[in-house]
């Protein structure tokens, strides 16, 4: 029997303090933090991990989030750590939603940013889908860079910052073929519209109002269906950690730190 690799966990901020695990969004790799690692890493061990197919991860084989909600945990379980607390943007989002179902006793907190219940409510939506994919497979993620990127970054904000956009762009058409497709199938596949109303962890909602991807009313529709949950909406478009990044790391610091987080 072949034993498939593990999921690597990244370990960075400061020995011994609160595990924060952060998860990034489709087609960007653990590198997507180094501003949450900067802003937060003095008060959090923080710990980052790529999906399939992202930042040099192996392409485990998974069919659902929950599938890579599951290697996470065993990843986790592996390195010793106890309870932790959770943010995730987008994708990285979804699995976080995954977890606070799965194993809702291990989370401290939970950070939901730009994200959503379902991605692909209707057929046009997994029409979408599937076309990145296909496209994916047959030339490569960089086929698909500029398109995306357009969607992670509000036009303003692009023209300040070329060099990020470029830089997401390189980053973006690194993601490895298979890795893409098979995390983009999970993604179209995910629904926890119904299951979200059980979510018993403390979270925060952000979500950006210039988000195409996922636009503030399916943040808003999980603020409501998560039981005493806070939200936030930023000026921002899909990746609310780099289009906002003082606002957004002000306000997870505080939200983490908050009394009703801890032990």
């Amino acid at each position: 029997m072949t034993l498939m690799p593990p999921l690597t966990l990244h370990h960075a901020g400061k020995a011994g303090a609160p595990v924060l695990v952060l998860g990034n969004s489709l087609g960007t790799d653990r590198r997507l933090w180094q501003p949450t690692i900067e802003a937060l890493g003095e008060d959090f061990h923080i710990v980052c991990f790529d999906p399939p197919g992202h930042g040099g991860q192996a392409d485990l084989p998974i069919a659902t989030l929950g599938d890579l909600a599951t290697q996470l945990i065993d990843a986790i379980d592996a390195a010793g750590i106890g309870p932790f607390r959770y943010c995730g943007v987008s994708m990285g989002a979804a699995i976080g939603i995954e977890l606070a179902l799965a194993a809702p006793h291990r989370l401290r907190a939970l950070v939901l940013a730009n994200t959503a219940a379902r991605f692909a409510p209707t057929a046009d939506a997994r029409q979408f889908w599937q076309g990145r994919i296909d496209t994916v497979t047959r030339a490569g993620a960089g086929a698909i860079a500029d398109a995306t990127i357009a969607r992670w970054l509000t036009p303003a904000h692009a023209a300040r910052q070329p060099d990020l956009q470029r830089w997401l762009a390189g980053m973006f058409s690194a993601t490895a073929p298979a890795g893409y497709a098979a995390c983009a199938g999970a993604v179209m596949a995910f629904d926890r519209t119904a299951a979200v109303a059980a979510i018993d962890v403390p979270t925060l909602v952000i979500a950006g109002t210039e988000d195409l991807a996922t636009p503030p009313a399916l943040g808003q529709q999980l603020h409501r269906a998560i039981d005493g949950s806070r939200y936030l909406e930023l000026p921002v478009a899909h990746l609310a950690p780099l289009g906002a990044p003082e606002a957004f790391h002000t306000a997870v610091r505080a939200f983490l730190l908050s009394p009703n987080t801890q032990p």
